[in-house]
């Protein structure tokens, strides 16, 4: 089931399902398509930005909506660095059904700040009707592609953050490190994502300095490590991932720490 568009500014947005599984769940998405040469933001937009303000309380029949974020890419305009979306953006959905008997509204209202050379917020509300037993195979395999750009769990020992350790610093202002494993240091990035009130800047590759042996330059195998300062009156500590998840969570609320390197980070597999 595909929903009609909705447009707003420089932007427009539908709602997507493939139906209702046997277990009472709808799988959807939120697609968000961008006109050329603007932009929105991740759940954690950076310097600067405006996060989106997703509602699905007036939704009928259905549970807590759960959505999904794929990696972002990291934008610096010479004034601050940023992670967006550009072009378009599917936020994957999923809900379970309050009656398993009965069908569900999907509905939606949406706020978000589009930027170019300006910002303007845009509203947006839609509703799509999904009714038990319809399903949609083409749905479904939009869905699926979209899911290929969400982080994955971790998995040691090729891909994977070890945690977030403090260096220094004071309680305003937390220099950490995070041991990494991934496959190609130098091109990967990093997101780390922290509560309201927790602001990281974007983290640096650091290598440690290599050994040398008497006579002669010898340099040992040693991990990469990025670094990374983060601005708060709360820390992260890491916890091991869950299945749906990926990297680090807070203390105080959701936190993740995101390694990518152009790649797939489920699959590791190089994106075009």
């Amino acid at each position: 089931m595909v929903g009609p568009w909705v447009k707003d500014g420089k932007a427009q947005v539908r709602l997507v399902a493939e139906g209702i599984d046997a277990s009472g769940q709808l799988r959807a998405g939120l697609e968000i398509a961008l006109d050329s040469g603007w932009h929105t933001y991740w759940r954690s937009p950076g310097d600067s930005g405006i996060a989106p303000a997703i509602d699905f309380s007036g939704s009928r029949n259905l549970g807590p909506v759960d959505v999904a974020f794929p990696v972002p890419e990291r934008l610096d305009d010479g004034f601050s660095v940023t992670n967006v979306y550009r072009g378009s953006v599917i936020l994957p959905l999923t809900a379970k059904l309050i009656d398993a008997a009965a069908g569900a509204d999907l509905t939606l209202k949406l706020d978000i700040g589009v930027c170019a050379e300006v910002c303007m917020p845009d509203h947006f509300e839609a509703t799509l009707t999904i009714a038990l037993g319809d399903k949609d195979p083409e749905a479904g395999k939009v869905l699926a592609e979209a899911g290929k750009r969400l982080p994955g769990a971790p998995e040691p020992p090729a891909f994977a953050i070890a945690g977030a350790v403090r260096q220094g610093g004071t309680d305003k202002r937390r220099p950490s490190m995070l041991p990494r494993a991934v496959p190609d240091a130098n091109g990967a990035e990093v997101f780390v994502e922290g509560p309201a009130d927790w602001y990281p800047n974007v983290p640096k590759l650091s290598r440690p300095k290599p050994a040398r042996a008497l006579g002669a330059s010898a340099s040992t195998a040693s991990p990469a490590r990025w670094r990374y300062q983060g601005r708060s009156s709360a820390s992260p500590s890491c916890l091991p991932a869950g299945p749906s998840s990926s990297g680090c969570h807070s203390t105080k609320t959701h936190s993740s720490i995101i390694p990518t390197n152009r790649i797939s980070p489920r699959r590791l597999e190089r994106q075009p």
